[in-house]
């Protein structure tokens, strides 16, 4: 075969795009909710009480997480906005009961998109570790939604308003501070979409 011939041949190769580091521009948050593992055995059973949902968003700018952890001594749970090293919540739980609503304290900004992170050790000297993480944004509530919330008879209801527009972490946190006995966890189980 000519060199010719060979050089057609990789042309078109050579024409393509080189893969690029940086991820595609979105207009919308990928999927919010991460689990997995970094060389434990067997995974503590935590996770971050959230839907799967392409865009989980907050409405206040100091949100609530409720965090499942059984089996676990203690976790750790950072708030980072990406591509910024420093956290802007970086806290240390060793968890009482089964449901730990986790309070964050550093205001955030509108619009903005967050990590949150739970990270558990899962053998003796934490070298290996297990996590959850969550991306959501801040976004506050319309007025509309406001109205919808003042017209609200009861917990459940203002509840189910949140979920229904998108705020699934308010309605969570919302049912859990004002009854955060396990009898609870069904009712926050019908506001979670299955996806």
């Amino acid at each position: 075969m000519s060199l010719f011939l060979i050089f057609l041949n990789i042309l078109p190769a050579m024409a393509s795009p080189l893969p690029s580091d940086a991820p595609p521009p979105r207009t919308r948050i990928g999927r919010t909710k991460g689990v997995g593992t970094r060389g434990c055995e067997t995974s503590p059973n935590f996770r971050i009480v959230a839907p799967d949902v392409l865009t989980t968003k907050v409405a206040t700018n100091r949100p609530q997480f409720l965090i499942y952890a059984q089996g676990v001594k203690k976790y750790r749970v950072t708030v980072v906005q990406p591509k910024v090293a420093q956290p802007l919540y970086d806290q240390w739980f060793s968890p009482s009961n089964l449901y730990t609503l986790v309070k964050t304290d550093s205001p955030l900004q509108p619009n903005q998109i967050y990590r949150l992170t739970v990270v558990a050790p899962c053998s003796v000297d934490n070298s290996d570790i297990a996590y959850a993480f969550l991306l959501f944004q801040v976004e506050a509530p319309t007025f509309s939604l406001e109205q919808q919330l003042s017209n609200a008879q009861d917990v459940p209801s203002q509840a189910k308003i949140y979920a229904d527009n998108g705020y699934f972490l308010e309605a969570i946190s919302l049912i859990f501070t004002k009854n955060p006995e396990v009898t609870s966890i069904p009712l926050i189980n019908t506001l979670i979409p299955d996806n």
